[in-house]
């Protein structure tokens, strides 16, 4: 059994309404103390382990962004600040986040416009109540309960467009009744996106890169597949392959990116702790820049960090493996888990 590695671990786990009391020396040694644990946890093993970034951002600064490990295995390569990661499923925030701009200067179109108003009659789901009653906020909160043959699409490929895409989301099979249960489908995320193509009138890619991306300086941030295709792959973390069992891993081709081109809104945003920081702090005070300005409207936004729907099957506790108690997975946004940590503060992630 195994289970990918080095595709996301630029940590980015945002604390919201908590209030810290600590001062410059005591966050200092807090910052040291989280240094010395993950080299410490590195060290366990007697074989090289792949690498991962940290960021910590408190009070709009980022006070702590660093690499560790190895991005290459084979050159020993190592991590630093800026090494890129794949975010893997990240990228639904970034979709979200690109659609709460879209819809922030519109009075014509919101989060529960039926989607047949924005894509037309000729868009269809297999049943009619679907096709009459689905919303933009039914696919972000993953509330649309068709099948999700994501491993399909991503490992063969579709060498399709996102309009395409959408004429064929009339085949996809039911697997629980509409709006019943939460099902995680990545696809969604892909007709999500030829919705805001649709609102915007430009490709999702570039939409991405003027709304967002640039006007929150993430230049270094890219995708994966344009990646690929330009063949740039300075301070890149190799992908891997890694068995629990044996703790061997296993590298991956990079030629799998290319089949995350048509899927990018759901997982081919490439980032890395420098520019992950600046994204927590976009979210964190409202939907702005470093600067202070609106990007985003707040109240569009925050809709997106509100849980829509309720992750039962999903809820995970983590005590007393963290100091303090945190349930990091109550509910789902908009392309973010909600949860509590630390007496009750809002945790997104």
């Amino acid at each position: 059994m195994g289970a990918l590695v080095n595709v996301f671990l630029v940590v980015c786990f945002m604390i919201v309404g908590q209030v810290s009391t600590m001062t410059s020396p005591d966050l200092q040694q807090r910052l040291q103390d989280l240094d010395t644990f993950i080299q410490d946890l590195m060290t366990c093993e007697s074989r090289p382990v792949v690498g991962l970034t940290v960021s910590v951002v408190k009070d709009g600064q980022t006070i702590f962004a660093k690499g560790y490990g190895q991005r290459d295995l084979q050159t020993g390569q190592a991590v630093d600040n800026r090494t890129l990661f794949g975010v893997g499923s990240i990228s639904k925030s970034f979709t979200s986040a690109l659609l709460a701009a879209i819809l922030g200067e519109r009075e014509d179109v919101s989060w529960d416009t039926v989607l047949t108003d924005i894509l037309g009659p000729s868009f269809r789901f297999r049943d009619q109540f679907r096709t009459e009653e689905a919303t933009l906020r039914d696919l972000l909160a993953h509330k649309i309960a068709l099948e999700n043959p994501w491993y399909v699409a991503v490992i063969m490929g579709q060498d399709i467009d996102r309009a395409e895409f959408s004429r064929r989301m009339r085949y996809y099979r039911e697997i629980y009744p509409f709006r019943t249960t939460f099902r995680y489908n990545d696809v969604m995320y892909t007709l999500a996106a030829h919705v805001a193509e649709k609102l915007a009138g430009k490709p999702f890619e570039t939409l991405l890169r003027e709304r967002i991306l640039q006007p929150l300086g993430m230049n270094d941030t890219v995708y994966l597949a344009e990646a690929l295709e330009a063949g740039d792959f300075t301070n890149f973390a190799q992908t891997y392959l890694s068995y629990n069992r044996s703790g061997e891993s296993e590298m991956r081709s990079r030629e799998e990116y290319r089949s995350v081109k048509l899927h990018l809104p759901a997982a081919g945003v490439v980032s890395n702790a420098l520019d992950m920081a600046r994204y927590m702090k976009f979210h964190l005070s409202g939907g702005r820049d470093t600067a202070g300005r609106l990007v985003v409207p707040e109240d569009t936004l925050r809709q997106t960090q509100t849980a829509s729907a309720v992750m039962s099957s999903y809820w995970d506790k983590v005590e007393p493996y963290w100091p303090v108690e945190a349930w990091l997975t109550q509910g789902y946004g908009m392309g973010l888990s909600t949860g509590s940590y630390r007496d009750g503060a809002d945790a997104l992630l």
